[in-house]
């Protein structure tokens, strides 16, 4: 069992004991009101260790929000009920990993499986490399765990998707798949709809910039 997670802004994962046991968790998000949260938790007296730039950890902060609960799947509710924003993570504990997607489900999330084996990605071209195949797409809100008895659902998705698209024009690695639509295949869709808007140029190529490029 593992996590990992490659964040631009909190140092991560984060470990912390709690009255729900040992676990570690990473997410993946912008939270907006992350001042006002963890200014209510410190007039209660929990203590933030991890800082990030000067400011609270992101990461920290949804953790101790998450243990506000009566167990991991009402913690993680409690959590979606108190950001604004968007979170989604994973979490391993004893019980397993617990992957959970962010309600407007702006970050994609899938699973995939080979043999006895499981795994999370955001980004699907993680997975044929490792000879993983893609069981589902995660819907917005679902909370899952995995562990040696395979994968349960613990709360349907009942989010409405506002998938970030800028996943599929700049920021998302050109071999992936989000809801099912290719990276590349969109970047070169786009390029032939700009393309046909240019009726002054003759048109040769069209690929996508800068990473996709390669393509």
């Amino acid at each position: 069992k593992g996590i990992g997670v490659i964040s631009a802004l909190d140092e991560q994962p984060i470990y912390l004991n709690s009255k729900l046991g040992p676990f570690c968790i990473v997410i993946n998000g912008h939270i907006e009101n992350v001042d006002e949260l963890a200014g209510k938790l410190l007039k209660r007296g929990i203590s933030f260790s991890e800082v990030t730039k000067g400011l609270v950890n992101q990461t920290e902060l949804v953790a101790k929000l998450i243990v506000e609960g009566r167990d991991f799947i009402d913690g993680i509710e409690k959590m979606f009920d108190a950001i604004e924003g968007s979170c989604s993570l994973l979490l391993l504990n004893k019980d397993g990993i617990y992957a959970a997607r962010d309600r407007f489900g702006y970050t994609p999330l899938v699973i995939g499986s080979k043999q006895d084996a499981w795994a999370v990605t955001s980004e699907t071209a993680a997975f044929p490399n490792n000879g993983y195949k893609i069981v589902k797409d995660m819907k917005p809100g679902e909370v899952v765990l995995i562990n040696e008895k395979g994968m349960a659902t613990k709360k349907a998705g009942d989010g409405v998707s506002q998938i970030c698209t800028f996943l599929w024009i700049y920021t998302g690695f050109p071999a992936s798949t989000y809801e099912g639509v290719n990276t590349e295949i969109v970047r070169e869709r786009s390029g032939r709809l700009l393309a046909k808007h240019d009726k002054d140029i003759e048109v040769d190529v069209v690929s996508g910039v800068p990473d996709s490029g390669v393509g």
